[in-house]
């Protein structure tokens, strides 16, 4: 196969189609032999996209994709992308000075609430950086 031919299976594959002469000429840069590689991260970030339901306008140009080499990124799994959104509602939840006593916050992290035990009142005396360490640690898995 040619770069030709591997970059038109590749864009038919991509899932956002823009900016194709601009991924054409980036694509021209990819040995024949990285092109399996480039297709298996592809195929992973796409697999990812569809978990996450990434909007289009969050995956990147396809010249992007291939200038940065994204094919070869670590992916974050879900549930890490999941558990740090969820440290971030319960962080903001506690700094707002109006929540008194624990809002009305998703059912698994009022859990994490409970795990951490320590009053609101303490909780909120904290920084942003102490309360998500404290989230984090509190949905460790514990080690056998």
């Amino acid at each position: 196969m040619t770069n030709t031919d591997y970059f038109a299976a590749w864009y038919s594959l991509y899932p956002r189609k823009i900016a194709r002469p601009a991924a054409e000429k980036a694509a021209k840069k990819i040995q024949s032999d990285e092109w399996p590689l480039v297709m298996e991260g592809t195929k992973k970030y796409i697999t990812y996209w569809n978990k996450a339901n990434t909007e289009k306008q969050y995956i990147p140009h396809p010249a992007t994709f291939i200038n940065n080499r994204r094919w070869e990124d670590e992916i974050e799994s879900i549930e890490e992308r999941n558990e740090e959104s969820n440290a971030y509602i319960f962080t903001k939840a506690v700094l707002n000075k109006n929540n008194k006593t624990l809002p009305d916050l998703p059912h698994d992290v009022k859990q994490v609430f409970f795990k951490i035990g320590l009053p609101w009142s303490k909780l909120q005396s904290m920084n942003e950086i102490d309360l998500q360490a404290a989230y984090m640690n509190a949905t460790k898995e514990p080690k056998p």
